[in-house]
């Protein structure tokens, strides 16, 4: 139930702020939300840096019903439609339920006050490696020119019911292990690890916090590395360089640091066209015939 007026409060504010004056004119802001019920899987991954990834087929159902709301919408499935009230809900669109109005919650202490607080150094491990000086400095946020991989980890449910939660959240952290190894390696940021249905990407950039002339080949080598590192991982990855916002968002008490923009949104959809242990790059990023001739192209791209 709070998951649900939680959802919607946000609708209704996004309604009253979506309208926003930009140079092009004014644009409406508008999100989609989707719920699940379930037990959920939580892989905690990275040793240097921590990132908390949920996994699983109750992580699924939540993102499915997510993708299937439209604008201004919230989705609910059968399993969290039975948690609450029916007057809740009103119509059904392939077996999710549309949520409705719901009672406006009542004042609650804030999850993150009191003697649960996390400590400093809980926090600073929350926070990827190369990006800790310039955040502890006041970096603000800045559009900028940056390179962006995704490393999408594909079939995790399908790895979870049949290898078992433990099992796969040892071949996680190996991953992760790599990750930090590769980000040490060639400069570059693991900015962040998010789910998708059925599995995962990691995102690593190069050019934020700091530009250098080989952005593009570090990150081409970095994602080539992870990727040959556990080849018996349904692991692809795609590559794309372009300019974007870099920096925190959020309340104060919940910021994180994000890369948004077309060339962030072109890489994931590269990404999704790769196929097993491939790393697809965007031509118009490769500029060194060494490094180009190390790759091959590809017709859809």
């Amino acid at each position: 139930m709070r998951a649900c007026t939680a959802a919607r409060q946000m609708q209704r504010v996004m309604a009253e702020v979506g309208q926003v004056e930009t140079l092009a004119g004014r644009a409406r802001l508008r999100m989609s939300a989707g719920l699940h019920s379930g037990p959920v899987d939580l892989v905690l991954m990275g040793e240097a840096q921590r990132m908390v990834l949920a996994v699983g087929p109750t992580t699924t159902g939540c993102l499915l019903a997510e993708k299937a709301a439209g604008p201004g919408e919230v989705l609910v499935t059968p399993a969290t439609a039975a948690a609450i009230p029916t007057t809740w809900c009103r119509g059904e669109r392939d077996g999710l339920r549309l949520l409705g109005r719901v009672p406006r919650p009542a004042a609650a202490p804030h999850a993150g006050t009191g003697a649960g607080s996390p400590t400093v150094a809980v926090a600073e491990a929350s926070v990827p490696v190369p990006l800790r000086a310039p955040l502890a400095a006041g970096f603000t946020g800045e559009h900028r020119q940056v390179a962006l991989a995704f490393l999408g980890l594909r079939d995790l449910d399908a790895l979870i019911a049949r290898d078992g939660i433990a099992a796969v959240a040892d071949r996680l952290q190996s991953l992760a292990r790599t990750v930090e190894a590769a980000q040490a390696e060639y400069g570059v940021t693991w900015i962040a690890a998010d789910a998708l249905p059925g599995g995962a990407d990691l995102v690593l950039v190069a050019g934020a916090p700091v530009v250098a002339e080989d952005d593009e080949d570090r990150i081409v080598r970095a994602a080539r590395t992870v990727l040959d590192a556990h080849a018996d991982l349904d692991l692809v990855a795609g590559v794309n360089r372009g300019r974007n916002f870099v920096g925190p968002i959020g309340h104060p008490q919940r910021r994180t640091v994000c890369i948004t923009g077309d060339a962030t949104n072109l890489a994931a959809r590269i990404m999704a066209r790769a196929e097993t242990g491939q790393l697809l790059v965007h031509e118009p990023m490769l500029r060194s015939e060494e490094h180009t001739s190390e790759l091959q192209s590809h017709s859809d791209l």
